[in-house]
């Protein structure tokens, strides 16, 4: 993959950029006149109205429509802000516009797009081969290593981004519980038209038409706790979403290790059944050789024939398999399927085991599960406190200023309220509440329980498990050393005449299963300690075991070679 800006993409950004500019300032300078137009019409609309009485009111209703005609000509300028359907329903009413249409409120918007060899996901720009480079690409930049997938599965993924905006969610969710005790301030207007006004005594009571402004504060004095909780529970939410995510990406990371490590035994099993191939087509010709010549019967080259058809077989099936392997790789990075696709071959590891002792310590303060469940027991636990408090009073204060009455709208008047409110009977629901909070806690507690269970069982089978692929993979070695001279003794005894075809063909036969028995046993015992550590929430500790295996056998190789070679398997071609 490119890791830098090409030329033509730079001078595609300054095009683009400059496009842009241009059209903003059109839009401001379009704007501007819609602005002016729209507020000399709507101060003429408003001052030719009949049901004003008085300066007051006229010219709050221009101040409306002014506000109005603003937020509207902003609309036109920058079409990425969006209108509120009742400024529209306010600005039809006072004449700014004439109908209201959502679909037809702003003006079209005209884009010039300039493709260029990138691809932001999510505020983060991960540059990419444009769709008419990836089919002439001849191979990627740099051979894909292990740490490089990890991440670009971490920054590509979507589900990972899904649950960062729930990140975000809960962290809006706690601002909001900072501002439950702030004050709030209600400006509101009352227009009144009657038919006609009371006589009392042959006197009007007050007048036909009212316009009454009034200025209303409200402020939580004292709420005996319940905002104090409910700030609580906002906190234990955000970090339930915090643990949640490391969950998804340590799930990830083990995903990522899993599909590059299927890339490579699927890519060496390949390579196996190529050279498979090979020696039989070798071996097919040597037999027909010595078949023309009367040394061998017919049924000794049919018999290599089939053995090489079924070889063909086995490579068709080893090709599909590691087509399908990266793939699901490329599908799990978000990336392209390249040709040739390079990845960097693992390092020999022996052991990186952790010791059996302390391991279940370690995953109750690192697994993600089981701090999730922590935390689901301690946002329970906080409800509960919610819940009780619920039953407390709130003690609020309320000021207010009109600028009339109904029966005077020119008659100012201010007033100051305190509002005691406490519950006193509620037919047994604030009850039932509290009592399902409980129950919802107990639950919690129950679950953690089976999570620690669950965990010591998958922490000891994951052991088992690695013990399992390690002995696979020692005795895997012994077979191929055991087939490999087999095989060497079987081609010689058969040149010399002093064994038949079938040995041959028995022994290139275990010879290449033993091969493939030792590469799927070299990447499962990876894939295994892999597992292991992500059982006990160590994930990223064993991906830098594995960098610093790495780093060991390149200063070895540094040793033995004046120049750096780094082992790299070519999966695709």
């Amino acid at each position: 993959m490119a890791e830098k800006w090409s030329g033509e993409s730079k001078v595609s950004n300054s095009i683009m950029k400059s496009i842009e500019s241009r059209m903003i300032t059109s839009r401001l300078i379009t704007s501007s006149m819609i602005t002016l137009s729209m507020m000399t019409s709507s101060m003429i609309t408003v001052s030719g109205r009949s049901i004003q009485k008085d300066s007051n009111s006229a010219m709050m209703n221009i101040l409306t429509a002014m506000f109005c005609t603003f937020i509207i000509s902003l609309s036109f300028a920058f079409p990425c802000l969006s209108l509120d359907e009742s400024v529209m329903r306010v600005a039809e009413k006072y004449g700014v516009v004439k109908s209201f249409d959502n679909k037809e409120s702003r003006v079209s918007d005209v884009s010039v797009r300039v493709t260029v060899a990138g691809n932001e996901v999510a505020g983060r720009k991960i540059e990419i081969e444009s769709a008419e480079k990836r089919e002439n690409s001849d191979s990627l930049s740099t051979p894909l290593t292990l740490n490089r997938a990890i991440e670009l599965a971490i920054v590509n993924n979507y589900s990972l981004m899904a649950k960062e905006y729930d990140l975000k969610v809960a962290d809006q969710t706690i601002r909001q519980a900072l501002t439950y005790t702030g004050p709030r301030v209600r400006i509101q207007n009352y227009q009144t038209f009657l038919g006609h006004a009371a006589n009392l005594g042959g006197n009007s009571i007050g007048d036909d038409n009212i316009n009454i402004s009034k200025l209303v504060i409200q402020q939580a004095f004292y709420t005996f706790g319940k905002a104090e909780s409910a700030l609580e529970l906002a906190k234990h939410d955000k970090a339930l979403k915090g643990v949640i995510l490391e969950m998804g990406k340590q799930d990830l990371i083990l995903q990522t290790i899993n599909g590059y490590s299927n890339v490579l035994k699927a890519s060496k099993g390949v390579a196996v059944a190529e050279e498979n191939v090979r020696v039989f087509n070798e071996h097919l010709s040597l037999v027909t050789a010595q078949f023309n010549s009367g040394m061998v019967l017919e049924t000794d080259v049919l018999m290599t024939k089939v053995r090489l058809l079924e070889s063909r077989q086995k490579l068709i099936e080893a090709r599909n398999a590691r087509d399908l392997s990266v793939k699901y790789l490329c599908n799990l990075l978000v990336i392209p399927v390249t040709r040739p696709f390079i990845v960097e071959d693992l390092p020999e590891i022996t052991d990186l085991t952790p010791a059996h002792e302390g391991i279940f310590a370690t995953a109750e303060e690192n697994l993600p599960e089981l701090r999730q469940m922590k935390k689901v027991v301690d946002l329970n636990r906080e409800q509960v406190r919610l819940q009780l408090k619920m039953k407390n009073p709130d003690i609020n204060i309320q000021g207010s200023w009109d600028t009339g009455s109904q029966f005077n709208e020119t008659d100012d008047n201010w007033s100051a309220t305190v509002v005691f409110d406490a519950l006193v009977f509620d037919c047994g629901n604030l009850n039932r509440d509290i009592r399902k909070a409980r129950l919802n806690l107990e639950k919690s507690r129950r679950l953690l329980e089976d999570a620690r269970q669950n965990v010591r069982f998958g922490i000891d089978a994951a052991y088992q498990k690695v013990e399992e692929t390690h002995d696979q993979m020692n005795l895997a070695m012994e077979i191929i050393k055991t087939s490999e001279l087999t095989a060497e003794k079987t081609r010689f005894q058969y040149k010399n005449g002093t064994t038949i075809n079938t040995d041959v063909l028995n022994a290139e036969l275990a010879l290449s299963g033993a091969k493939f028995g030792f590469n799927n046993s070299r990447y499962d015992f990876i894939a295994s300690q892999a597992s292991l550590f992500r059982s006990a929430g160590l994930t990223e500790v064993f991906v830098q075991l594995l960098q610093d295996e790495h780093n060991r056998d390149e200063k070895s190789e540094k040793s033995e070679k004046s120049e750096k070679t780094v082992k790299t398997v070519e999966v695709l071609d």
